[in-house]
């Protein structure tokens, strides 16, 4: 095996993984030609792993496993793939990233609108629309608690480990999208700015950079005063932006 610097992201699914991925790689290479983006999806939400038991059977955990406990088995399963076919070794990755959707989850609870008629959750830059308000503010609550868990998160096993987030989830964040996209939808918009960021990585971080600024105005804040300023704003988690921004810094 040749020795690499690797940084692993954390996905939850197939269209995080389209869009980020290869942007993220573009970027990160032009800045150090001898790191590589790797990746592991997670296939789940596991900020609210505590309420829906399918994440805790994906990763043949016990119901009501913290979200810490899934991401280190996650790592730990990729790691030990990656070396059982030779790719690399768990010395080589060098920091863990993991990024999120924070699908308006610290938005106050009298935001919260019951809609019986709705098939779907619904969000505004200021309410989330729902059939059950109470299931809703109970998903809200664990995701919460989740959120807060991996923020909390420093490493996994000594690699270095670093949560980051967009609002209120990719497709809106990058895309402006307000309501809900098909699958199908989510992989084609992916893969055309996936190809975009790619080609331009200097277009990626404008984008990066712009995505940032509508959440924080202060482009020095620190990484822990972009999740304190989420935890604090009432409906930020819900208005467009990210400091994903900040990732690259956390691999210099």
């Amino acid at each position: 095996m040749v020795k690499s610097n690797v940084v692993l992201m954390l996905l939850e699914g197939e269209s995080d993984e389209r869009l980020l991925v290869p942007a993220f790689a573009s970027l990160i290479q032009q800045r150090n030609a001898y790191t590589r983006t790797e990746s592991e999806l997670m296939r789940c939400d596991v900020t609210t792993i505590k309420r829906f038991t399918e994440g805790a059977r994906l990763f043949d955990l016990p119901l009501g496993s913290d979200p810490r406990q899934v991401v280190r088995k996650a790592v730990n399963r990729h790691i030990a793939l990656a070396k059982e076919e030779g790719r690399y070794r768990r010395s080589d990755v060098s920091r863990i990233v993991q990024v999120i959707d924070l699908d308006g989850a610290f938005t106050p609870l009298d935001n919260v609108i019951e809609k019986p008629d709705l098939s779907h959750v619904e969000y505004d830059e200021h309410c989330i629309y729902a059939s059950n308000a109470v299931k809703q503010i109970d998903t809200m609550r664990a995701k919460q608690e989740g959120v807060r868990s991996l923020r909390s998160l420093t490493d996994i096993d000594d690699i270095p480990y670093r949560l980051f987030y967009v609002a209120r989830n990719l497709e809106h964040a990058f895309s402006g999208i307000v309501g809900n996209v098909s699958q199908g939808g989510k992989a084609r918009q992916a893969a055309i700015l996936a190809q975009q960021y790619a080609d331009n990585p200097d277009r990626f971080t404008q984008t990066l950079k712009a995505l940032y600024v509508l959440h924080h105005s202060n482009e020095q804040m620190t990484w822990n005063e972009t999740w304190n300023r989420v935890f604090r704003s009432p409906t930020l988690s819900l208005a467009r932006g990210s400091n994903l921004m900040l990732l690259p810094r956390f691999l210099i």
